[in-house]
């Protein structure tokens, strides 16, 4: 299965313990192959199984709505290996 590779600008500013719970729940979805923050927690990176994006990408919205006050992403680019 192909794999896509995106980036996420956070709208909203969240802090270390957020971007932890985040992460923690991002990272037990199992079509999710990898996922971080950049050292300013304002970008996050996804590697996600391609035809999962969808699916995924609604429940990472909704996560983001609860751990973090509410905040939104807007996509930001695509990575390339």
């Amino acid at each position: 299965m192909n794999k896509m590779n995106r980036s996420y600008r956070l709208l909203k500013k969240i802090n270390q313990e957020q971007a932890d719970a985040i992460i923690k729940e991002i990272s037990e979805l199992p079509m999710v192959k990898g996922t971080g923050f950049n050292e300013d927690l304002t970008l996050l990176n996804m590697v996600v199984e391609e035809d999962c994006y969808p699916d995924v990408m609604s429940r990472v919205v909704n996560i983001f709505r609860r751990l973090a006050g509410g905040c939104d992403l807007s996509f930001d680019h695509f990575n390339f290996d």
